[in-house]
């Protein structure tokens, strides 16, 4: 599949997954140890110097050792390996009933469980980030409305703001419109495949992943994210070329998730401005 990058650099991804088999092996000796998962590099298969070996080791009940042993392996496991190690430890049932903000839920979304030791650790985790229908159409509704807004308005005779922006003289406010719009369909294009939304440095990195994406995708990120000079011309270039993969987006709403515009706007007036129907 075409990427937006090409990922230059070592690729550690077997030390890695050595360094986090160990820490899983050595830890589960524990009884109170019921489920490791794997998040981060290990996952994505690719971990270079700059990674981190991440896992998550869940209990079920408090224990002191455990903590005391994972602060002596972190520390044996860098030397040895050569990495960095992050190893969070969580009482299960504790950790479940907590609110989880939308870049756990994406960690955890793409984890991998590697021990389980009473089975349905998959389920719980599956169970606790399931999303309402009507979650992912509000979510779509918001990324619609701004998007149109800011750089493609569903009515030709209304005014983008770049158009606003322009006839203010403020090019720089233009191009950040585009800026504005481009990472509206960033976060759009996760939604549209049912995603959780990583941390912001891992959201390009991950696009290629997704099982979904417009035609000519990469052309079209790579002209909008690049930036020739601050003006309105230049801003309106990069929107064109956001342009063929919006109207296809518009698309794939309309057939997966049976919204328009009209469904949107309702959505967001009364979702989110919480407003009466008109």
């Amino acid at each position: 599949m075409l990427q937006l990058i090409e990922m230059k650099g070592e690729n550690l991804i077997g030390v890695f997954k050595d360094a986090g088999a160990e820490i899983v092996k050595r830890l589960s000796k524990h009884k109170s140890v019921v489920g490791a998962l794997f998040t981060g590099g290990i996952v994505r298969g690719f971990a270079d110097k700059y990674s981190d070996v991440d896992v998550m080791i869940f209990l079920d009940h408090e224990d002191a050792s455990v903590r005391s042993s994972v602060r002596l392996l972190a520390g044996e496991i860098d030397a040895r390996f050569s990495l960095e190690t992050d190893i969070e430890v969580h009482v299960l049932d504790e950790y479940i009933q907590q609110d989880w903000g939308e870049y756990l839920k994406w960690d955890l979304s793409n984890g991998m469980v590697v021990f389980d030791r009473h089975g349905g650790l998959s389920e719980l985790l599956k169970e606790k980030l399931a999303v309402a229908e009507e979650e992912w159409q509000l979510r779509i509704a918001k990324s619609m409305i701004y998007i149109s807004w800011y750089c493609f308005p569903e009515k030709e005779h209304v005014p983008s703001m770049i158009d606003l922006w322009s006839d203010r003289g403020d090019s720089a406010s233009a191009q950040y419109a585009v800026v504005y719009t481009l990472e509206s369909i960033v976060e759009l294009l996760y939604t549209l495949n049912r995603s959780f939304l990583p941390a912001p440095k891992w959201r390009i990195y991950n696009i290629s992943q997704l099982t979904w994406l417009p035609k000519n995708h990469v052309d079209a990120l790579r002209d909008a994210m690049l930036i020739r000079e601050i003006s309105v011309e230049d801003a309106r270039r990069r929107a064109r070329a956001l342009a063929p993969i919006w109207h296809e987006m518009l698309n794939r709403i309309h057939e997966e998730f049976g919204m328009d515009f009209q469904v949107a706007t309702s959505l967001y007036l009364g979702k989110v401005l919480h407003l009466p129907p008109k």
